[in-house]
C-alpha cells in the first residue's frame, strides 16, 4: 500500500510579521532564562524554504505500519523552539487528531537539521513554531 504524508502550510497568524516589538505572550525559558517569542518579525524557516520542508518530510517519515494497514489517517501538530543558533528544541505535540502518529511526528522533527532563526529588530532570536503534519494513505 502506498502512503504519502502532506504538509499544511508551516506559517500561521501567530506568526506573521505583526510587530516590530516583543508581544506580550513572549516568554522567558526556564532551562536559559532566554527569551522565547511568538512573534517576530521573520519567523524562522527550514533551509531551502518550504518545499525544501516537504521533500525533506517526506523522505523521513515513515508511516506506521499498523496505521497504514488500517488505512488510518491524521494530523498532528508539533510544537517545538528554534533556537538562535538555529536548532530545534522542546518538541511536543499540542494536538492529534490520531495519536498513533504522534512518536514518528516528534522523532522526525528532532532529526531535523538547523533551521534559519527568527529575526527580531535585525538579531537573530529564538521562537517557537507550529508545523501541522498530515498522515494520510494514497
Amino acid at each position: 500500500m502506498k502512503t504519502k504524508v502532506l504538509i499544511l502550510s508551516v506559517l500561521f497568524c501567530t506568526f506573521c510579521a505583526l510587530s516590530v516589538h516583543a508581544q506580550n505572550n513572549d516568554f522567558a525559558d526556564n532551562k536559559t532564562n532566554e527569551k522565547v517569542y511568538d512573534v517576530v518579525e521573520t519567523v524562522p524557516a527550514f533551509p531551502g524554504g518550504e518545499d525544501a520542508l516537504l521533500k525533506w518530510l517526506q523522505g523521513e517519515l515513515k508511516y506506521p505500519e499498523d496505521a497504514a494497514k488500517k488505512g488510518d489517517s491524521g494530523i498532528v501538530y508539533v510544537n517545538f523552539t528554534v533556537s538562535r543558533d538555529g536548532t530545534i528544541r522542546d518538541v511536543h505535540v499540542i494536538k492529534s487528531s490520531n495519536p498513533v502518529f504522534n512518536e514518528e511526528a516528534i522523532r522526525v522533527v528532532k532529526k531535523m537539521p538547523k533551521w534559519v532563526p527568527a529575526k527580531q529588530q535585525g538579531k537573530d532570536v529564538t521562537a517557537r513554531f507550529r508545523l501541522p503534519i498530515i498522515f494520510h494513505t494514497k
